[in-house]
């Protein structure tokens, strides 16, 4: 048992004071005892200390230490004496101006503690501790007289005394349950008492320095839980954010004393766990003060450890505007302020590598809103994210990002993280956040009087500072009435008073003054006026040195792209100003620009830019920026840097086998050898030539350019990730250079094609600009040919069809599925594309690089997909019946999903305006949408009578126009549904795909009739055509000006016709493998794109220019090569095709040798040599088999008639009297291979199909595969089955093959294996192997039975060990179509593939080498064994060389003998130099 006994101390009559005591475990008499022991022995204390001498406050803390103590037991009284201790530092207000705001929260926040806690009497006992050291701290500090003494002798101390009262308060707050959290912590943590315990020591510590009055260093704690984590990984981790930098060294806060009811307001506000509103959004007119708010809220909110991120926009820095870097630094900067935060980013990070490249949804998902939710219990007290200056976030795309995560998604934050947002007014803004429920509007009104008063006090502080920086000044300069008329001069605007103050600050303080006020009424509440007086009166204007140098400084400053620091501004303008003169000249005009060492120059505000180039406001003044003119000089500045500093291997880059991302130190190395000067004129060249006035000189410097320096800024681009930047930069220049000088357009002309052409390499690796594409552009290249002289050591390539820039520009990366849709944005720099898989992938036009997506939702296929007219949005259909809009940058769906159709949605366009979407369905009808809130706001619009496969606008969005299966077209009111003109009837199969001219006088049509249709919009009648194609058509469309069509064929072309004649204007376009699903032009109707069932997209030039003719007709195969075969003394090679033919060919040279052989009504299947190779079978989808004569392409016997369905394979039997054939119709026969008898057979047993027959070596039988997926063995003769069935494979049967000793068969097969057999028993001798990642259409043994081959459709040749399964050779990559046949030659040495590319690739079986780099380039040693997206790599993943997409599918690669095909580029690594030695490519002479 315990008792409590109070003791009132009295001094001078009256109590001062009590002591509590707890007497536990004892019985009642020595309880009694104890008490009387205890109370003698505390007056004797209290005696003592009532005699000691010294200052009064010493009993006073005397008795506040005891009273503390006797409290421990009471929370509520002791929180109760430590308000009553802040209070009057509360009270004191602007006498402590620096510690009141920290005070001030601390004191509501205890006092809101207290409060809900005063029914509360079962409190930690632990917590009691932390508010009993506070107390005791506030006993030295409390006494106010004291304070006032020792505020400015100890400021830092006291500082961080209020601070960490302030942090301590906060965690008391979380402690108990009512904080952010809601949680009590000490039922959730472990560790709660160590961290009490370590604020309290804190505490103590300032306690001790307060008392001695010593400065010690800062001891700040944060109450935040910081446990042990993996330091060095996670910042690794985090690195890879590479975040935005926002550097806020040089901006001002508010001054001590000004804005205070609005910070307290803000600063209390974002601490507060009781306001509804998680956003504040403080907005006012330009110069009224919102940036020195923001930067004193994020200064007090730092101090406390609180600041979350500070992001600032800038619209002189468009670098500070990216969403994606935005986030970045807000994650990053989280993850650095709370060690549970971080965790949980990196763990993200961690988990998906790809996440900083994601749409800007999910990054906000998984790197921010995520983390913070898995963090929030561990977050005490709030975290501040502070956004300034919303409104200088000049990225349309990324503002509008922004706003919408504000508006949204940042409600679902933890309540403990706080957003502060400042910005102007704009209209954008406004109507996004003043709706939303969780944002506090406030605006910052410039006529109040507080305002008038703090500008006021801001004056006579900056007059303050100038006394002290000018003694000589009067100690009543400037006289109370001329602050007064300052402050009334400013009309509210704080950027007012700071030009003000920076014009007198910078000369002569007293006659400046004397200058504003002789202004009068002139500069007053008028910015303008106010920098023509600054101005004026800072130098001698009529000084032609000084206007010169300060002009072109001041269009440095205003129209730079980014913000220069004076170091660059220096190098830019050298030598037409030397550094001296620029820097006298920017201390002359500190007055409107801001700038300190090595920080960018700015102006002071944004307002004064807009004075300075507006010739309404400033044309008749020395200091007026002439856009134009003064364009033109910095376009020749810049030109200038760039001829002085541009070079070969500008970074000395080692290798060529590496990428840009992959070198070490690549930033130290762009810091090192790429200075700012370089870097600003290689990305904004461009951008001030546009501006600029038409200029001889200029010229000439453009002309230099081009013909010097060319390749080496794209070296510079290329380094600096930029690569995209240099199409649009080259077609600036053309357009300044047409007309004027013929050879230069040419050159600039060229370029773009060789950027177009060559960027994908020249952007992942900067030595392949020369190891690769300077090699490989056509010898007719302009670029090339002016500068190939000088880079003697590279591939060379024999391709007669390639010596012109050809009809395709670049094959995006395999998109994985059939591409259903494609279309480019307005400004020509995206393509968006739909997919099977359910995504759509948004691509850099230039780079081939995806930039946004894959964007998921949609449940099933894409089906159609467009941009909006500004580009921001896409729309897409899908086979899932909804509709979504997506943001084109971010991949957030900003719309829908729209619901509404009861079938699979075919088609989806946007109206001009971008207001609506129009969609067509299977379900036979048409609906528009409202595109922002999914609204259908016209249709269903009725009338086809089958299901619709195509819709579109017209331009003026009052039409739209529909295909359908029923064979007809129809034009409909967009607005009422009715149907204002057609049908348009003549087309006889569906109609596939429409679209309207540009002028929406005109309707394109394209159907499965071959045919394409050109309609009167508004008659119906037909205009033009039909347009007859050898294919069925399933896209087109119109090129913006009309004048031309674009249509893609069901056999893989792309045709432009002209649109008044019927004429292909260019094309047929080749190169697909598989039909085309989609084309497009692009805006400027210079490219068009196609995407296709061969999965991917190809982006080809429109031009008719860029049509070549062939050097000679091919004579090969027109279509898939389905078979092939060597001759058994492996000098010919026979190939069958999907085009009805055979053909021979010399298995060294690759030329024809007999052929084509003729006879087939249906697509070859199968071929095979006779063993004494004087003859060739072959088997047909005509169903039946014929004998050849393999020198004259006689047919010799046959056709062999008898199966019901496809023949699928045959082969001779060893001794070449009988023929073997399987079928689709499900028997296997033998023939005598001269009479065409059937001698056996049908041999019955299989249940599907068979797909592949062979014989034994001795020829007494006959394995087959089938799609029943199995294998069976049987006699030759009887057709008795002898082994078998077979199983084991999960999919069917594709190709078997007998070893040549007749023991084991192996077997390819859908499941993507392959697996060997005991031929007898059937049992597995080996396998599965696997490694292909798509179906196995051919197998074969090797002729000593060691090693199979096999081909797949995953485009590669993989060679076996037979009886382990690993991989001794491969995967040989070049094919760019599945292939569908393989075989080995007799002595093993070679094997020979076919496939749907069209081409036969003979290769050697075992492995590849290209020229090492080790020694000479003669050398051969480096194993290949990658070909991807057109890189040839080796083993080590070392990027060789880089073959074009036009040269792709023929190229002859490193471990081919010879390529057979239409087209054929052999390469020359002769005097191949690459990996160390690639620098020795360059010969400067």
């Amino acid at each position: 048992m315990y008792v409590v006994v109070k003791l009132d101390i009295k001094r001078k009559g009256s109590i001062s004071g009590h002591i509590f005591l707890r007497l536990s475990h004892v019985s009642t008499q020595e309880l009694q005892e104890a008490a009387t022991r205890a109370v003698q022995r505390m007056r004797g204390d209290v005696e003592n200390i009532e005699r000691s001498p010294g200052n009064p406050r010493v009993m006073g803390i005397a008795n506040a230490a005891i009273q503390a103590e006797a409290m421990a037991d009471n929370f509520q009284p002791l929180l109760s004496k430590l308000l009553s201790q802040l209070e009057p530092i509360v009270e004191m207000g602007d006498e402590i101006a620096k510690i009141h705001p920290y005070i001030n929260i601390a004191w509501k926040v205890l006092t809101s503690v207290y409060k809900v806690m005063e029914k509360q009497r079962n409190t930690d006992e632990k917590i009691v501790k932390l508010v009993q050291a506070m107390v005791q701290l506030y006993s030295s500090v409390g006494d106010m007289d004291f304070l006032r003494d020792k505020i400015n002798s100890l400021e830092n101390v006291v500082l961080e005394i209020a601070a960490q009262t302030l942090e301590c308060s906060l965690f008391i707050r979380e402690y108990t349950g009512h904080g952010f959290s809601g949680r009590l912590l000490q039922a959730a943590f472990s560790g709660m008492e160590t961290k009490i315990e370590s604020l309290s020591d804190v505490l103590m510590k300032l306690k001790d320095s307060f008392d001695r009055g010593v400065i010690i260093q800062s001891v700040f704690l944060s109450a935040k839980m910081n446990e042990k984590v993996q330091g060095l990984v996670e910042s690794d981790l985090l690195q890879s954010l590479k975040p935005a930098q926002y550097n806020a060294a040089l901006r001002d806060e508010c001054l001590h004393g000004t804005r205070k009811d609005l910070l307290t307001e803000i600063t209390e506000q974002l601490s507060s766990t009781t306001t509804a509103s998680d956003i504040i959004w403080l907005y006012g007119v330009a110069g009224s003060g919102k940036s020195a708010i923001a930067n004193t809220v994020a200064q007090y909110f730092r101090t406390l450890h609180r600041l979350g991120a500070f992001i600032f926009f800038d619209r002189d820095n468009p670098s500070t505007s990216d969403i994606r870097g935005v986030l970045h630094h807000i994650a990053h900067r989280i993850a650095e302020s709370n060690i549970h935060v971080r965790k949980a980013i990196c763990d993200a990070l961690c988990a998906d590598a790809t996440l900083v490249d994601a749409d800007y949804r999910t990054q906000f998902q998984r790197l921010l809103l995520d983390p913070l939710i898995a963090a929030a219990p561990y977050i005490f007290g709030p975290i501040v994210i502070i956004v300034d200056a919303l409104d200088e976030c000049l990225d349309s795309t990324s503002r509008k990002a922004l706003l919408s995560l504000i508006a949204g998604d940042m409600a679902k934050l933890p309540p403990a993280v706080r957003l502060f947002i400042t910005s102007r007014p704009d209209s954008d803004i406004t109507r996004v956040l003043r709706a939303k429920s969780h944002v506090a509007s406030r605006q910052l009104d410039i006529t109040t009087e507080d305002t008038k008063r703090d500008i006021y006090l801001y004056l006579h502080q900056c007059m303050q500072n100038l006394r002290i920086e000018w003694p000589d000044l009067e100690p009543q300069w400037p006289e109370e009435r001329n602050i007064q008329l300052l402050a009334t001069y400013t009309g509210g605007l704080f950027i007012w008073a700071a030009t003000a103050y920076k014009f007198l600050q910078n000369f002569d303080p007293q006659s400046r003054l004397t200058q504003l006020l002789d202004a009068g009424e002139i500069i007053n509440s008028n910015l303008d006026q106010l920098y023509c007086v600054a101005l004026e009166h800072t130098a001698d204007w009529s000084d032609s040195t000084f206007s010169s140098s300060a002009l072109s400084i001041l269009a440095c400053v205003v129209l730079s792209r980014e913000p220069l620091t004076v170091k660059t501004l220096i190098s830019i303008l050298d030598p037409v100003l030397e550094g001296l003169k620029v820097a006298k000249a920017l201390q002359y005009l500190a007055c409107v620009l801001q700038y300190g060492p090595g920080a960018p120059i700015r102006t002071l505000h944004a307002s004064f830019s807009d004075y300075v180039v507006d010739s309404r406001r400033s044309r008749t003044k020395p200091w007026f920026v002439d856009i134009q003119l003064q364009s033109q000089f910095l376009a020749t500045r810049c030109f200038q840097v760039l001829a002085t500093k541009l070079q070969f291997n500008i970074c000395g880059i080692e290798t060529s086998h590496l990428r840009n991302s992959d070198l070490s130190d690549l930033s130290g190395r762009i810091e090192r050898h790429i200075p700012e000067d370089l870097r600003y004129a290689s990305h904004f060249w461009a951008h001030h030539l546009q501006a600029a006035t038409a200029s001889s000189g200029v010229l000439d410097r453009l002309r230099q350019f081009t013909s010097h320096y060319f390749l080496y800024w794209l070296e510079v681009l290329s380094l600096l990730g930029e690569v995209s930047e240099a199409h649009g930069a080259l077609e600036i220049a053309e357009r300044y250079a047409q007309g004027k000088d013929q050879d230069l357009t040419a050159l600039l002309h060229d370029g773009m094609k060789f950027i177009a052409g060559f960027a994908p390499a020249i952007a992942q690796s900067m030595p392949h600009l020369y190891v690769s594409a300077l090699a490989m552009a056509p010898r007719e290249s302009v670029v090339r040919q002016h500068y190939k002289k000088h880079f003697r050591r590279t591939m060379q390539y024999e391709a007669a069809f390639a010596d012109t820039w050809g009809s395709l520009i670049k094959v995006l990366p395999d998109q994985g599925s059939v591409v259903s849709s494609v279309a480019f944005s307005h400004d020509n720099a995206r393509i968006v594309c739909g997919s099977h898989d359910g995504m759509v992938r948004i691509w850099n036009s230039q780079t081939g690089f995806l930039v946004a997506g894959p964007f998921e939702s949609h449940s099933n296929w894409i089906t159609s997909v467009a941009f909006s007219h500004d580009s921001t949005r896409v729309v897409s259909g899908s086979g899932d019946r909804t509709v979504r809009v997506w943001d084109s940058q971010t991949g957030i769906m900003v719309a829908g999903p729209f619901e509404g159709h009861s079938d699979w949605i075919t088609s989806v366009a946007f109206s001009h305006d971008s207001t609506r979407v129009v969609s067509g369905s299977d379900d036979c009808t048409l609906l528009i949408w409202d595109s922002q809130t999914g609204a259908v706001i016209a249709g269903p619009f009725e009338g086809h009578s089958d299901r619709i496969t195509s819709v579109a606008f017209s331009h003026d969005s009052n039409r739209v126009v529909s295909g359908s299966t029923d064979f007809t077209v129809r034009v409909w009111d967009s607005y009422t549904g009715i149907m204002v003109a057609g049908p348009f009837e003549g087309h006889s199969d569906w109609v596939m795909s429409v679209a309207f001219s540009h002028d929406s006088a005109r309707i394109v049509s394209g159907s499965d009739d071959r045919t394409l249709r050109i309609w009167d919009s508004h008659t119906a009648v037909l205009v033009a055509g039909p347009f007859e194609s050898h294919s069925l058509i399933n896209s087109v469309a119109f090129s913006p000006d009309s004048t031309r069509i674009v249509s893609g064929s069901d056999d893989g072309t792309v045709c432009i016709w002209d649109s008044q004649t019927a004429a292909i204007h260019v094309g047929p376009f080749t190169g697909h493998s598989h039909s085309i699903t989609s084309v497009a032009f692009s805006h400027d109707s210079t490219r068009v794109v196609s995407g296709s069932y061969d999965h991917t997209v190809r982006i080809w030039s429109s031009q008719a220019e860029v049509v070549v003719a062939e050097p000679e007709p091919f004579q090969g195969h027109t279509k898939s090569i389905s078979s092939v075969a060597f001759s058994h003394d492996s000098a010919r090679v026979v190939s069958g095709s999907d085009d009805h033919t055979l053909r021979i060919w010399d298995s060294r040279t690759g030329a024809i040798v007999a052929g084509p052989f003729e006879g087939h009504s249906g697509r070859i299947t199968s071929v095979a040599f006779s063993h004494d190779s004087t003859r060739v079978v072959s088997g047909s989808g005509d169903r039946t088999v014929r004998v050849w004569d393999s020198q004259t392409g006689i047919m010799v016997a046959g056709p062999f008639e008898g199966h019901s369905d496809w023949i699928t394979s045959v082969a001779f039997s060893h001794d070449s009297t009988r023929v073997v054939s399987g079928s689709g119709d499900r028997t296997v026969r033998v023939w005598d291979s001269q009479t065409g008898i059937m001698v056996a057979g049908p041999f019955e047993g299989h249940s599907d199909w068979i797909t592949s027959v062979a014989f034994s070596h001795d020829s007494t039988r006959v394995v087959s595969g089938s799609d029943d997926c199995t294998l069976l063995i049987w006699n030759s003769q009887t057709g008795a089955v002898v082994a078998g069935p077979f199983e084991g494979h999960s999919d069917r049967v594709t190709s078997v093959a007998f070893s040549h000793d007749g023991t084991r068969v192996v077997s390819g097969s859908a499941d993507f294996t392959v697996r060997v057999w005991d031929s007898h028993i059937g049992s597995i001798a080996a396998g599965p192997f696997e490694g292909h990642s798509e179906p196995i259409y051919s197998v074969g043994f090797s002729h000593e039975g060691t090693r199979i081959i096999s081909g797949s459709g995953d485009c590669t040749v993989r060679i076996w060990n037979s009886k382990t399964g690993a991989v001794v050779a491969g995967p040989f990559e070049g094919h760019t179509e599945c292939i569908t046949s393989v075989a080995f030659s007799h002595d093993s040495t070679l094997f020979v593939s076919g496939s749907y590319d069209c081409t036969v690739r003979i290769w050697n079986s075992h492995h590849a080498s290209v020229p090492s780099d080790r020694n000479s380039s003669q050398d051969l040693d480096s194993k290949v064994i990658i070909f991807v997206d057109g890189w040839i790599l080796n083993s080590a993943s070392d990027r060789i060389f880089w073959v074009p997409p036009w040269l792709r599918d023929q190229t002859c690669l490193p471990w081919n003998t010879r390529v057979i095909g239409p087209r054929v580029c052999n390469l020359d690594w002769r005097n191949f130099v690459h990996g160390r030695d690639w620098i020795k490519c360059f010969s400067p002479r």
